[in-house]
């Protein structure tokens, strides 16, 4: 019910539940240069120490370091050619959905990864606070099943209270929520108001962007400089109590899940 295999069809699911699948987005020859790139640029990033370019997951540690789960700003790491495809690619596909709520702006562009059999959790949340303020997309370079999401009529996202804001934490008591099933190639789009919960027990490689509405149409060169890294390898330090209280959270969210 939440699958399209062209433009028209997500633009009329994505209005119905606030998100859809868009099944082989990309072609297999593609999702492998996007991948190589990928591989490429993590193991670089992560064959050094930790800086504000990686996204840490501070509910496992290595050591006394918490793994990476993410890495930030990529594009401008990506050969030209790959990177003017995949924006290109990428504005021509949601324009429809995006264009009429003025979401102009693709930013906050990630790898996520992981590479390990370990399960990777994060608590319920909505990414902001209003419909339409700003869409989650993804797009796949594996196969990944897990990732869980509630639909735009469900009650709890329409409630207006801060409880519900950005961040905000749910028990995980839900069981009205779709477990997303993805292929390598395949496109993710949600409105970040849609409560939902990053959740994956095996290895996994997407690329997540942000559509938002707060801020001018950028043309394809400034989107693609402005996600410069310069600044950002600069080598940082993560608290000793950091390990504690993520390792606490994460344990209080796995006793709710069998709790409820």
């Amino acid at each position: 019910m939440y699958i399209a295999t062209n433009v028209n069809d997500a633009t009329k699911i994505f209005s119905e539940l606030g998100f859809v699948l868009f099944k082989n987005f990309i072609s297999e020859s593609f999702v492998e240069s996007l991948k190589c790139e990928s591989n490429k640029l993590i193991d670089s990033c992560i064959s050094g120490p930790i800086t504000s370019r990686m996204q840490l997951n501070t509910n496992y540690y290595i050591d006394e370091s918490p793994s990476v789960w993410g890495i930030n700003d990529f594009l401008c790491d990506f050969p030209s050619h790959s990177t003017s495809k995949l924006v290109n690619d990428l504005l021509c596909a949601t324009n429809n959905i995006t264009s009429m709520r003025n979401l102009n702006k693709l930013a906050l562009n990630r790898i996520h990864f992981q590479r390990k059999k370990f399960l990777h959790k994060l608590f319920w949340h909505h990414d902001c606070v209003e419909f339409n303020k700003n869409f989650v997309v993804n797009l796949y370079l594996e196969n990944e099943t897990g990732f869980r999401l509630t639909d735009r009529l469900n009650p709890v996202n329409s409630r207006s209270d801060n409880v519900t804001g950005r961040g905000g934490m749910y028990l995980s008591s839900r069981n009205d929520y779709i477990t997303i099933s993805c292929e390598a190639g395949d496109l993710l789009i949600f409105d970040g108001r849609l409560l939902h919960q990053p959740y994956n027990k095996s290895s996994r490689m997407h690329l997540h962007f942000v559509f938002q509405n707060d801020i001018r149409r950028l043309g394809q060169k400034i989107l693609i400089e402005e996600n410069d890294c310069l600044g950002r390898n600069d080598p940082i330090t993560v608290p000793f109590n950091n390990k504690f209280f993520s390792k606490s959270k994460f344990v209080a969210q796995y006793l709710l899940d069998k709790l409820f």
